[in-house]
């Protein structure tokens, strides 16, 4: 899969007004560790989203703030393998960039957490440390 070209990011239309918009509030809260507020801002994206390609990278999106929601609110390192392999599958496909934002190392602090979280459950832990929580960059911006 990773031979694939990348998903053409689709251009915004009467119909996805805001999509960008939406995305800058939803990342930001992600990088400041609200996690579940991001979750729920992409959602109502996702929810109203016609176009499959871009469901798809807004759930792996969706599905990696709810794996660190699991891990550094509810204390739950399963939950955080779990929703981390699902974010992964859907997010791997997008690399190395997509509407803007930076995946390449994105997806490698993906992974590494989730081994982290692995080991916790082996380990019986659930501190799973916000430290290592990968930012979301933007490579670069529409209009700048």
């Amino acid at each position: 899969m990773s031979d694939q070209r990348p998903p053409t990011p689709p251009e915004e239309s009467p119909e996805r007004p805001g999509l960008q918009e939406a995305l800058a509030e939803a990342i930001a809260f992600y990088n400041a560790g609200q996690f579940w507020h991001c979750h729920e801002v992409l959602e109502q994206v996702w929810l109203h989203q016609g176009d499959e390609e871009m469901r798809t990278f807004l759930k792996g999106i969706i599905q990696a703030a709810a794996a660190f929601h699991k891990g550094t609110v509810q204390h739950n390192p399963r939950g955080v393998v779990r929703n981390l392999t699902k974010a992964l599958d859907k997010l791997i496909p997008y690399q190395p960039a997509y509407l803007g934002l930076e995946l390449k190392e994105f997806i490698e602090g993906l992974q590494y957490c989730r081994a982290v979280a692995a080991s916790l459950i082996d380990q019986h832990e659930t501190d799973f440390d916000r430290v290592l929580v990968p930012p979301l960059r933007w490579v670069s911006r529409r209009g700048n």
